[in-house]
């Protein structure tokens, strides 16, 4: 292979830089030192963070959404009987506990797999864990009315951050594919696009948006505006994560995070909470008919009706579910 010329010092405008350079069009840009953009990407990951509080404590307070009631845990669309939804939601949690012992425990022991590195693995347990818990607390009865509506708001929370964190996964994780991928890295032996694990790994990040999918068809759970903080929060947990992971070990979960990268570090980490955000409108524009819209005069019910209200104390409207009988 040829290599490239020396380049004559003396012909070029830009003094010798340890850090290098690299060229916008006939620009020539000098990287920034590595201790300006470390502290630029923790800046942009705490003012990300300090974003997502200010939503959860502000948006309470004004919004005018009523407290999600427990009935909306519990009921399921009019074209399907409830036990259905109980056995998706259950079925995915079972399914959920042999993942984790097989993929995470036993497959880590055998072939040192990644364990819990990628953000992946955080997000398929999330939503294992929620359609577990929605389907656990299916048949419980309130004592009092509103007795249960700490449970309903956490479910509800855990339900859209569950949704926004899977499709952030899962566009990565298809993104990667084709863009970044990672036969050698998975298998050792770099045969793309035949590589086993990539295609488990596509099969795994098709499968939970179709869990997903159903239990928005089959289900009665909305998404509120208000929510909106808590997917950054868990994009910033994982990011913290993954700084003390190459704290403790030197290793980077992901190559495009490293600090290293410098400029280039700091478009992906904001990249990640603008994915995020992405995500997250998203699923709220397709839950809007659910209900729990802080539009004025507008409350949706149930699926693929809308119902408008005159009035501000107009009560919400009976959605297109089974209600449980109580």
């Amino acid at each position: 292979m040829p290599r490239p010329s020396p380049v004559d010092p003396s012909s070029s405008s830009v003094d010798d830089d340890p850090l290098g350079a690299f060229d916008v069009g006939e620009l020539r840009i000098r990287k920034p030192p590595p201790a300006w953009t470390t502290a630029a990407i923790v800046s942009s990951v705490l003012a990300w963070g300090g974003l997502a509080v200010h939503n959860l404590r502000a948006l309470p307070r004004f919004d005018g959404v009523p407290p999600v009631s427990f009935d909306r845990v519990r009921a399921s669309a009019k074209f399907i009987p409830r036990s259905a939804l109980f056995a998706l939601r259950v079925g995915t949690f079972l399914f959920g506990i042999f993942f984790v012992g097989y993929h995470m425990i036993y497959e880590e022991r055998k072939k040192h797999t990644d364990g819990m590195e990628y953000l992946s693995d955080w997000t398929i347990l999330l939503l294992f864990a929620t359609e577990g818990a929605l389907g656990l607390s299916m048949y419980r009865k309130e004592r009092e009315e509103g007795d249960l509506n700490g449970l309903a708001n956490a479910l509800t929370i855990a339900y859209a951050t569950t949704w926004t964190m899977n499709l952030v996964a899962s566009a990565g994780a298809w993104f990667s594919f084709f863009a970044y991928p990672m036969c050698a890295t998975l298998e050792g032996v770099d045969d793309y696009p035949k590589c086993y694990l990539e295609w488990y790994r596509l099969t795994e990040h098709a499968a939970n948006i179709v869990v997903l999918f159903l239990e928005f068809l089959c289900g009665a759970m909305p998404i509120r505006r208000r929510d909106f903080g808590w997917p950054i929060l868990f994009m910033e947990a994982y990011v913290l994560f993954s700084w003390f992971s190459f704290w403790r070990s030197g290793k980077v979960v992901y190559d495009m995070f490293a600090f290293s990268k410098g400029l280039e570090s700091l478009a992906w980490h904001n990249g990640a909470f603008l994915g995020t955000t992405a995500a997250f409108f998203i699923a709220l524009r397709l839950h809007q008919r659910k209900g729990y819209r802080t539009a004025p005069g507008v409350r949706a019910a149930g699926p693929f009706i809308v119902a408008r209200v005159d009035g501000e104390g107009a009560g919400e409207a009976d959605p297109l579910v089974d209600r449980p009988k109580t």
